[in-house]
């Protein structure tokens, strides 16, 4: 809520929005990628690069555990 009677409450609301707005979509991002790994873990796909058909090596998913695709096919 705002009051309208301090109007600088409004412009400080909408520059706290401005730089949350970005930090939110990319953890909706993140979090879409932990669920995609997830469902493949349970489909027993995790690690396989979804262009190539081959696994993805480990030190690449120790570095980012929802990589999709390996190095080469990214």
């Amino acid at each position: 809520f705002v009051d309208p009677r301090f109007p600088e409450d409004a412009a400080d609301r909408m520059e706290e929005l401005a730089t949350n707005v970005p930090l939110v979509e990319e953890l909706e991002s993140r979090l879409k990628d932990v669920k995609n790994a997830i469902t493949k873990m349970d489909a027993g796909t995790y690690g396989i690069c979804e262009e190539s058909g081959k696994e993805i090596p480990f030190d690449r998913l120790e570095a980012n555990p929802a990589a999709r695709t390996a190095i080469a096919s990214a």
